[in-house]
């Protein structure tokens, strides 16, 4: 193990420590878990966004979360998860940069 995974892993131990997650083992799966519903949150928005009907992206959404490759990464504690988390992120933050900068 790197010294700069170690120093990821007991920051997200500590930071998951303040909110009451003792369990070594259960904070990175909590924070894998945390960042693959903000991305799924992510990917709702961005499809809602682009077609406009409520039940098209949840219907999405679910194919999405439920896919394998998305769930194992969600469940099994890695940095997965997180890059997923801001790849989803990423178009709705330059779509929302295009709208602000060309007001």
């Amino acid at each position: 193990m790197s010294v700069r995974t170690a120093a990821r892993a007991a920051t997200t131990f500590l930071a998951l420590l303040f909110f009451g997650v003792a369990l070594p083992a259960a904070a990175p799966a909590l924070f894998a878990m945390l960042c693959g519903l903000i991305a799924s949150a992510a990917f709702y928005t961005l499809v809602y966004r682009l077609t406009g009907k409520m039940e098209l992206a949840a219907a999405a959404t679910l194919l999405f979360g439920l896919s394998r490759s998305i769930w194992v990464h969600q469940v099994i504690a890695g940095v997965r998860s997180m890059s997923l988390m801001f790849m989803a992120l990423l178009p709705l933050t330059c779509k929302a940069v295009w709208s602000w900068v060309s007001r």
